[in-house]
């Protein structure tokens, strides 16, 4: 054998030996897995709005106190709140775990993957709206006099939470809506926009003690809009939506058709996706829309399909992730939906997409009428999540 061809032999068996011999010993340190690499994201998470928070970690023996069972969250809770922006800093959260897009108001909330909200309400706790004042006794509080109390009804100043017209029910008392997810909080805790915190609680501390319950979410006056994630027209189509500011306790069902039209379909345009601007805009409506079980405005749709909630030609879509809905093989345009909530009112919002821009919103003039007042359960009419 040549020398050559001698040599290259025992390089390549000196390559192997040494092979064998690294794959014998204990892993380096600088050998992780990819479950350690994933364990070590967890520990540092992104807070709404992609801003890193110094959450505390979760627990398995977390104090639920009153949530525990999960039967009844409109019984408040006290847990550490953490923030995240900055005074006056834009609220875009676009890519919020809930996938509402882009957003415009401060008074959205993150929640733990952990909380019972999260576990046991529709949409993983997305959407879903929480009455929050500073926790009594605590030092932070800048107004001392809106604590626990507060959150009961007999008690509480200003409107109650179903009559509300703002985010801000009272100085010190605030309106939150679920918008993403604080991988890091605890069960509990809540993670604020910086201008919604300092309303509670002197933002020198940065975590603060908040006591907060579960309602029922008001109009506030705005209509439902839905927004366009994703749209892919072509291979038989592909279409991934949210749908925001529902009114009521959350959506069970969205559907979509495309109803026969007896005449020309108005054609909204929609607002951009990317550029977040506040709900209710009178920019590219949707074609209209009304609570349990109806239909209203115009829009020219046939008898047959305006008055079949339940036909064949409705396609129940998918909730993936969060408040996003999917659905593949897709009628021709424009879209209408048709939104269940968990009450059971039905809405068909017909035009509610026209064309295939996304990211994009459309405005409806559809919302869910509120619930029976009180008094009207004891009667069997209404039923809310957890028997509310």
């Amino acid at each position: 054998m040549p020398a050559r061809a001698s040599g290259r032999l025992l390089l390549l068996a000196a390559a192997v030996a040494a092979a064998a011999l690294l794959l014998a010993s204990p892993s380096p340190s600088w050998a992780r897995s990819l479950s350690q690499v994933a364990a070590e994201d967890d520990a540092t998470t992104e807070a709404p709005g992609g801003n890193e928070t110094a959450a505390g970690g979760n627990s398995s023996d977390v104090d639920l106190g009153p949530w525990k069972q999960g039967t009844n969250f409109s019984v408040p809770v006290t847990a550490k709140a953490f923030r995240f922006g900055a005074s006056g800093q834009n609220v875009t959260l676009a890519e919020n775990f809930c996938g509402y897009g882009p957003l415009s108001s401060p008074y959205v909330v993150g929640i733990s993957p952990d909380s019972p909200l999260t576990k046991r309400l529709p949409l993983s706790g997305c959407g879903a709206c929480l009455e929050v004042v500073c926790a009594a006794g605590s030092p932070a509080c800048v107004h001392p006099d809106a604590t626990d109390a507060s959150l009961t009804p007999a008690s509480a100043p200003g409107p109650t939470d179903a009559e509300a017209a703002s985010n801000v029910l009272a100085p010190g008392r605030l309106l939150l809506r679920v918008a993403d997810q604080c991988r890091t909080c605890g069960p509990l805790d809540l993670n604020l926009h910086y201008d919604a915190f300092a309303q509670l609680a002197d933002t020198r501390v940065g975590v603060a003690n908040l006591t907060y319950r579960y309602v029922t979410c008001p109009s506030l006056g705005r209509k439902i809009s839905v927004y366009v994630n994703a749209f892919r027209p072509s291979e038989g189509g592909w279409l991934r939506l949210s749908v925001r500011d529902v009114a009521g306790d959350g959506l069970a069902e969205v559907a979509i058709t495309r109803c026969p039209r007896a005449g020309p379909s108005p054609s909204p345009s929609p607002r951009d996706g990317g550029a977040a601007s506040p709900a209710g805009s009178a920019a590219g409506r949707g074609g209209g829309g009304s609570a349990a079980g109806g239909i209203g405005g115009g829009g020219g749709l046939t008898p047959g399909c305006a008055g079949t909630l339940r036909g064949p030609s409705w396609r129940i879509m998918q909730n993936t992730v969060g408040a996003q809905w999917e659905y593949a093989g897709l009628p021709r345009l424009p879209f209408d939906l048709r939104l269940t909530d968990v009450a059971g009112q039905e809405i068909i919002v017909w035009n509610a997409i026209t064309n295939t821009t996304a990211p994009a919103v459309y405005e409806t003039h559809a919302q869910f009428a509120p619930p029976p007042p009180p008094g009207a359960e004891e009667e069997g009419v209404y039923t809310g999540p957890n028997g509310r």
